[in-house]
């Protein structure tokens, strides 16, 4: 995780006008030696109008939601979680992964249209192929 994906992250809390704190790994790493995390932690005094500004702003960037609790309350949720599958580095690991000789086509088309993103997967097929 590069300090300029903390920045992006920082910059989509700043575009929907509302507050975080960094926290977890990260929050961790800005005070003692810094440690490995894959992912970043961030807690939001956020009302229902700053979730709506917060998710769209996110899903503009290419976020997806992956996870949520309590959405249903009438505070909003108590638990989100955005994931990108766009980075550059999962794009290069993914080129990487359809080029292998042995990959089994038939279990990852499965599972490709199983979670929606057989379109994706036929892009990144043709991008492999030039």
């Amino acid at each position: 995780m590069s300090g300029s994906t903390l920045a992006r992250i920082a910059d989509l809390f700043v575009r929907a006008e509302v507050e975080y704190a960094v926290i977890g790994a990260h929050g961790v790493n800005a005070w003692l030696e810094p440690r490995f995390t894959a992912d970043i932690d961030v807690t939001a005094g956020i009302d229902p109008a700053g979730m709506l500004r917060l998710r769209r702003v996110f899903a503009d960037a290419g976020y997806e939601l992956t996870l949520e609790y309590g959405g249903q309350l009438p505070s909003g949720p108590d638990f989100v979680r955005f994931a990108s599958a766009d980075r550059p580095k999962d794009r290069q690991d993914l080129l990487g992964l359809v080029a292998l000789p042995d990959l089994d086509w038939a279990h990852v088309e499965r599972w490709a249209a199983e979670w929606d993103v057989a379109d994706r997967l036929a892009s990144l097929r043709r991008d492999a192929s030039r």
